[in-house]
């Protein structure tokens, strides 16, 4: 029979080999469960956010968005106007502002000044000019039809038959204007006659593109005025 030394010399390796397994498989463990499939760190810590970069948002074209449920008050509304918006009509910050109300003189065409009847304002960067407006009077759905046809009748103006509706009635033109290009989309919301337009350069099929994009932010703040 072995004496009890013997045995504990015996022993004592095997005991030292199972302690470094055991410290092997304590150190694994903790590695691996520093952290979840998710690569979040153990203890219910958030996984780490993901860096993206965004730019400026993507304007919203006119033929997406349904205009015939927007109640639109006569009343001014620029100051509403997505800065967003405003930017991607002209391709950058206007280099000039003008607004005006009812019954304040303002130019309304090229060197002609009037009385205005209508809440408007221009904004201008460059050649590139965006500008919006409505009637300061009612306008019944009869007296729109009218307006409609004499935008038709403009001289030297396409209308673009196809084009998704700004109101009811509404209708949509491209114009001729030296080097640039002037489109505009016009129409009947509620009793408020709605205009809003952008002179830029450009096919006319491009800069109409444009000019819906610039009605949808157009449209968007007319129909939230301040309280």
């Amino acid at each position: 029979m072995s004496s009890r030394p013997d045995v504990v010399r015996r022993l004592a390796p095997l005991a030292v080999a199972a302690a470094l397994v055991v410290a092997v498989v304590a150190v694994l463990l903790v590695t691996l469960g520093g952290s979840d499939d998710t690569g979040a760190p153990s203890g219910g810590g958030a996984p780490a956010a993901d860096v993206t970069t965004s730019g400026p948002p993507t304007p919203t074209p006119l033929e997406d968005v349904d205009t015939s449920g927007l109640t639109v008050p006569r009343e001014s509304f620029c100051e509403l106007i997505a800065p967003a918006g405003l930017s991607a009509a002209l391709g950058g910050e206007p280099d000039d502002v003008r607004t005006y109300a009812n019954g304040e003189s303002t130019v309304i065409a090229s060197g002609v000044e009037d009385i205005a009847h209508e809440y408007g304002c221009r904004w201008k960067r460059g050649r590139t000019v965006a500008r919006a407006w409505v009637f300061a009077p009612p306008v019944t759905p009869e007296a729109a039809q009218g307006l409609v046809r004499s935008a038709r009748r403009q001289e030297g103006c396409s209308v673009k038959r196809s084009a998704p509706d700004f109101g009811n009635p509404s209708v949509a033109l491209t114009c001729p204007g030296g080097r640039t290009t002037e489109a505009s989309y016009r129409g009947l919301f509620g009793d408020a006659w709605l205009t809003c337009s952008l002179q830029a350069r450009g096919s006319r099929a491009d800069v109409l593109a444009r000019t819906g994009d610039w009605c949808v932010a157009v449209a968007d703040a007319a129909s939230q005025p301040p309280a």
